[in-house]
């Protein structure tokens, strides 16, 4: 229980300076629903001073993660109180993972406490402790998350919509994502039809517009970036990254919905300049069927994966699946707040840490 928690791990000495924080910590995450909050790292051994305070808070399900990130300081050190749900089996899992294990792989503890009466072992079933694409996520963000914290910078998300459409679910976004501290910066491209499937010319001038619209947005903010594009916005996304070895601008969490992707992409092949694709997979979407015959005509990256999948698994690729959706309701506040914005913030600088470790890797064989 939490007063128990705290009589432990909070008692004297130095650590009687993170009694409050902490209790606080506990008070919001009561206040908000949660289940229960997830403790490790140094703070839950017998360290005297604690070198920092890994905690995740669980809500039992999604749809109650709070619309915004939250900060606080605990004795000068920033603490970014990431949430997860226990029906998202695999990042729970992922999280216990994470805490268990210390930046060097050694078995360490982790604490669950429970903050609602009602709370029992039923929480944790059907857990997913075997999700390695999630964990490897996470560590990664984890494991650099000091340098972060040194250097905060901004955090940029670019929008790409798709044909026949002004993308009025940007003003939506913006709402969400403006609220968690984010820049939020559209790419629009105007108005243009499906005739632009088989239009190379329009469809090379719209990447390199893209591509300016990138580096100005990480020039003007020296930002981490990530990208949600919709329908024609996620060839647009492809183009770049299948464009070069490794991106001028990495990319941190790319979105996609509506896809109209080659089912047979591998995203393993861009690793080096996305850290984590999201794919929201639609059942029940047919218009991106119409991206198939311009594939068949032999432009490149195009298909139907937003309807059927992709086929090559990554560890940078996260399929979601849901049959409500369709091609044009998918960017709601519920999916934004509840699946996207969580994703986002844990990624953030990814991107640009697997672009130097490429470089790092070439500089390191060139010197072999």
């Amino acid at each position: 229980m939490p007063s128990e928690f705290l009589s432990i791990f909070c008692h004297s000495g130095m650590r009687a300076h993170f009694h409050k924080p902490m209790h606080d910590v506990l008070e919001f995450a009561r206040a908000r629903g949660a289940s229960m909050i997830l403790v490790g790292g140094s703070f839950i051994s017998t360290k005297e001073v604690p070198s920092d305070l890994d905690c995740a808070i669980v809500f039992a399900k999604e749809e109650q993660i709070p619309d915004r990130a939250e900060r606080v300081e605990i004795s000068g050190v920033r603490l970014d109180m990431f949430f997860c749900a226990a029906d998202q089996t695999g990042m729970l899992g992922s999280m216990v993972q994470l805490f268990a294990n210390s930046r060097n792989n050694v078995k360490v503890g982790v604490i669950a406490i429970p903050l609602q009466e009602t709370v029992g072992p039923e929480l944790w079933s059907g857990i997913d402790l075997d999700d390695t694409t999630g964990l490897e996520i996470i560590q990664r963000a984890y494991a650099f998350r000091h340098i972060t914290d040194r250097n905060p910078g901004e955090k940029a998300l670019v929008t790409i919509h798709g044909i026949l459409t002004h993308a009025e679910w940007n003003s939506e976004i913006a709402h969400i994502a403006s609220a968690n501290g984010w820049v939020v910066a559209p790419f629009t491209y105007g108005y243009v039809d499906a005739t632009v499937f088989l239009d190379g010319k329009k469809r090379q001038e719209i990447v390199d517009n893209f591509r300016n619209h990138l580096e100005d947005i990480s020039s003007r903010y020296g930002s981490d970036l990530s990208i949600i594009a919709h329908s024609f916005g996620t060839y647009i996304a492809a183009a770049y990254l299948w464009g070069f070895d490794i991106t001028p601008v990495p990319i941190d969490t790319l979105i996609l919905t509506g896809s109209v992707l080659d089912p047979n992409l591998d995203f393993a092949e861009v690793s080096n300049s996305v850290g984590h694709v999201i794919h929201e997979r639609a059942p029940n979407d047919k218009v991106v069927r119409f991206a198939a015959p311009a594939g068949l005509m032999q432009v490149k990256l195009l298909g139907k994966s937003g309807e059927i999948g992709f086929r090559k698994p990554a560890a940078n690729l996260e399929e979601m699946t849901c049959d409500i959706f369709n091609h044009t309701n998918v960017i709601r506040r519920d999916v934004i707040s509840r699946r996207w914005m969580p994703r986002l913030e844990i990624n953030l600088g990814l991107g640009r840490r697997r672009a130097v470790e490429k470089m790092s890797a070439a500089a390191r064989a060139r010197i072999v």
